[in-house]
């Protein structure tokens, strides 16, 4: 039974998250960016309509940018166990992530079986 991906496997986990954190790094400057010129222009006089729909647009972003820069500290966390070399095991069950699971998800830290059980204990 495996216990460990080798360190082929490991490399090619590590290859697609530090692809993955590439993409959320330059989404976060995006938004960043896109914040910043909404802010610029929020000195000129707006209609209240048009005050409300940026009172929007700049919440949709600060939740995007939120939920990017959580999704980049999972994949920091991904790499850093990719280089503890505990990378793909369950934290609740302790068994071997499936492969196509952390293909799919490389962020996760649990099994399909240790979520379930998870949800179980709720």
């Amino acid at each position: 039974m495996l216990t460990k991906f080798s360190k082929n496997q490991l490399k090619e986990f590590e290859d697609l998250l530090l692809s993955k954190k590439e993409a959320a790094e330059n989404q976060i400057k995006d938004i960043t960016e896109q914040l910043n010129v909404m802010s610029n222009n929020g000195a000129d006089e707006a209609s209240i309509d048009d005050s409300s729909s940026q009172i929007q647009q700049k919440e949709y972003l600060h939740n995007l940018k939120f939920r990017q820069q959580k999704h980049l500290r999972d994949i920091e966390n991904a790499l850093i166990r990719i280089n503890n070399r505990t990378y793909g095991v369950c934290v609740i069950t302790g068994k071997m992530i499936d492969k196509k699971r952390l293909l799919a998800v490389p962020t996760t830290t649990k099994s399909i079986e240790g979520k379930k059980q998870e949800a179980n204990r709720k």
